[in-house]
């Protein structure tokens, strides 16, 4: 029978709850034990053979001062949009950007993002912007949102294709980073799993 100190014992017990697999941050938090506490642990747990620590690269998204703002006021692009719509659906680019409050260096931005996205039509010649219906919205907006609504970082991982396409169009237009990180995962191997139901 394999000993187990107090600390080791409680972190394959929380390993358990969270089905035999999880990363250091999900055991910090199911076992309330510092990082410092379940690294120690997990190496000499893998060191009994009881689990295996993988390290898996990552990468983590997060909104930058810019985009926090976007998220919070709507994208450019949609902010000029609605302004449009509110002028009656058609507005001259002056009329457009005043009504939506839009900083002069976002103008011609969310000009080119509205013809990007084909959501209103432009006439250089009288300035004229011309919206027939709301767009729906998009995902890059709703990436936006769920990145300033999620309180832990998120990772590209749990984004779908289309996500991850919007990331990499909303990083060109510098409203979010990216950084590379490993997260450990800990998995409980069979011999952990004998070894807590042994007592």
């Amino acid at each position: 029978m394999v000993e187990l100190r107090a600390q080791e014992q409680k972190l394959l017990l929380s390993l358990e709850r969270l089905k035999g697999k999880a990363s250091v941050d999900e055991l910090m938090f199911e076992s309330r034990l510092p990082d410092a506490a379940v690294m120690r642990s997990a190496l000499t747990l893998q060191e009994k053979g009881l689990v295996r620590i993988h390290a898996e690269p990552q990468t983590v998204i997060k909104l930058n001062a810019e985009g926090r703002t976007h998220a919070q006021n709507g994208l450019p692009e949609r902010r000029l949009v609605n302004a449009t719509v509110a002028l009656g659906g058609r507005a001259t680019l002056d009329e457009a950007a005043a009504e939506a409050r839009l900083d002069k260096q976002f103008v011609q931005i969310a000009l080119g993002w509205t013809q990007r996205k084909k959501w209103a039509t432009y006439d250089s010649k009288t300035n004229t912007l011309a919206v027939f219906s709301l767009p729906k919205e998009e995902v890059d907006e709703k990436l936006l949102l769920r990145l300033a609504s999620s309180p832990e970082h998120v990772t590209t991982d749990e984004l779908g294709e289309e996500e991850k396409t919007a990331v990499q169009i909303l990083k060109k237009r510098q409203i979010l980073v990216t950084a590379d990180k490993t997260t450990r995962v800990l998995e409980m191997t069979e011999q952990g799993r004998v070894t807590i139901h042994q007592d």
